[in-house]
């Protein structure tokens, strides 16, 4: 890894990549657009935080083929796995051209799949079988678990079971859906906030990976990184994460960003030399 900048600063340490813990998976684009520049600029700057990038829902498909296929590489070549939103995925299983979509996600350097229901009604079974399909198709995988548009208490037992049978099947990692973590968090209910961390808890945080809520501002998403970091610790799995926000993470992460560490602090050695440079 290269040296860092004002390294005489002691920081947390943290697991170097590739991790399994303390996973950082940031968006490429949805509510903006990044550019060959851009994607280099974003490794140059934070590629050592990122340990994941998903190409979001189906916009790839507007992207010109060659373009995206550079762009991945650029990605690739900094360390960090590139996976398609689950809902690409279900959309080619809805029309039938599910083997293509692996066939050109493997041409574009895509090693990484996530496996959702989002719009597709699926079983846990039938997701559980998609998972090892993907998967012998020779992608890692990721699996989501989760409702989307969550309105009531999660089912901590009922998720946690999902979550090992998918762990089971093959999935590297599994994404709880940000929609769940949103409505806890909002809910004002400390009851339904406990049943998240109890669920995350019962399954193990290096398993789950955290969604952080989609198109979240830079004080939502602040907000959630600290709920994240000081309820599962600083190894937490943050998924969703703008690429605008990563070294803020890894500022909580670090317990280098002022909310973490502020207190008062002893100058009297740099009164010291401040006198005798007066000397």
């Amino acid at each position: 890894m290269e040296r860092k900048a004002f390294d005489c600063v002691p920081v947390l340490e943290r697991m170097a990549k590739p991790r399994t813990r303390g996973i950082t998976f940031a968006e490429d684009a949805y509510f903006s657009h990044l550019g060959l520049s851009g994607a280099r600029d974003l490794m140059q700057c934070a590629g050592d935080c990122i340990d994941i990038i998903k190409l979001a829902a189906t916009t790839t498909r507007y992207q010109p083929r060659e373009f995206l296929k550079q762009k991945i590489a650029i990605y690739r070549e900094y360390g960090v796995d590139v996976f398609v939103g689950g809902v690409f995925l279900e959309l080619a299983l809805s029309k039938g051209v599910a083997k293509q979509f692996l066939e050109e996600a493997k041409y574009l350097g895509v090693n990484m799949l996530e496996v959702s229901d989002s719009a597709l009604s699926v079983t846990l079974d039938q997701k559980i079988e998609i998972v090892k399909w993907v998967k012998r198709a020779g992608f890692k995988v990721l699996a989501e678990c989760g409702r989307k548009m969550a309105d009531s208490a999660l089912s901590v037992a009922a998720t946690k079971r999902s979550i090992e049978r998918l762990l089971e099947a093959g999935a590297f990692k599994v994404i709880v859906e940000s929609d769940e973590v949103e409505h806890a968090l909002n809910s004002g209910n400390m009851s339904e906030v406990g049943n998240i961390a109890e669920m995350v808890l019962a399954a193990g945080p290096e398993n789950v990976i955290l969604e952080t809520p989609l198109g979240a501002s830079y004080k939502v998403a602040r907000e959630f990184f600290y709920w994240a970091v000081q309820t599962f610790g600083s190894e937490v799995n943050v998924g969703n994460v703008s690429p605008d926000h990563v070294t803020l993470l890894e500022m909580i992460r670090r317990g280098s960003y002022w909310r973490g560490w502020y207190k008062m602090i002893d100058t009297t050695e740099i009164a010291r030399e401040n006198q005798a440079a007066k000397s």
